[in-house]
């Protein structure tokens, strides 16, 4: 393996931020397009429009996916990361999680 300049290095790293943020754009973009589509809005470009109602997100509705996420979601994924690297729940907790709450 050869190692990159630092030139090639700010280029990949320049490209990777822009992927990154080309990704998030587009993220937005189709969840405000499902959002319309779901609630009958224009435009819908990539799905059926329907007719329902659109709610505030509660605090316990937070709460209820927190739970599901810490109960369900993390325990299989954390087993799946710690056979791979065996830190890597801990640096997960350490890191994200904290700034989640879990």
């Amino acid at each position: 393996w050869k190692k990159l300049s630092a030139a090639d290095q700010a280029k990949l790293a320049d490209a990777v931020t822009k992927l990154t943020d080309d990704i998030w754009a587009y993220s937005e973009k189709l969840y405000v397009d499902a959002m319309n589509c779901n609630t009958g809005q224009q435009p819908c470009e990539f799905g059926k429009p329907y007719k329902l109602s659109s709610v505030p997100v509660t605090d316990a509705d937070l709460k209820t996916v927190a739970n599901a996420v810490g109960e369900k979601s993390l325990p299989v994924w954390a087993k799946q990361c710690n056979a791979i690297f065996p830190e890597c729940e801990a640096k997960w907790r350490e890191t994200i999680g904290v700034k989640l709450g879990l």
